[in-house]
């Protein structure tokens, strides 16, 4: 029994479920869009504040802001970190198919003499005499 073209589409087209993020994004703009919402959520943060379940950074201790503030630091370098591993594997990974371009040329530089062997220990030298001849006058 094989597999009918009808029942691969279904498959492949099934929705995904959402993230926490995706879903958290909806609800916010869904309470953004609508004034009454928007009020009771308001209302209920300042209920929150009021009875001291969400407390801010200036009415924490001193040692207590330190301590908050280096778990931030923490947690902000590690994301920083991840969005930089996610750049460079983005922006390194080469595209899947080669894209011709019909005006250049074909590459020939496989068929281009090597570059010669210099070391940077001569090339130092050099242009340091050179400088040194310019900024003494001989």
């Amino acid at each position: 029994m094989g597999f009918s073209c009808r029942n691969i589409l279904t498959v492949c087209t099934m929705a995904l479920p959402l993230t926490d993020a995706e879903r958290m994004k909806r609800h916010r703009a869904k309470v953004k869009n609508d004034p009454d919402r928007r009020e009771h959520e308001r209302a209920r943060w300042q209920r929150r504040v009021a009875s001291g379940k969400v407390v801010g950074i200036k009415q924490l201790p001193p040692k207590e802001q330190l301590a908050r503030r280096k778990v931030w630091r923490k947690s902000q370098a590690k994301t920083r970190g991840d969005r930089r591993v996610v750049h460079a594997a983005t922006s390194e990974t080469p595209p899947l198919t080669p894209e011709a371009v019909p005006d250049q040329p074909p590459n020939i530089a496989n068929n281009a003499a090597p570059a010669p062997n210099v070391s940077r220990l001569v090339i130092y030298s050099t242009v340091v005499k050179e400088n040194e001849c310019f900024s003494f006058g001989w």
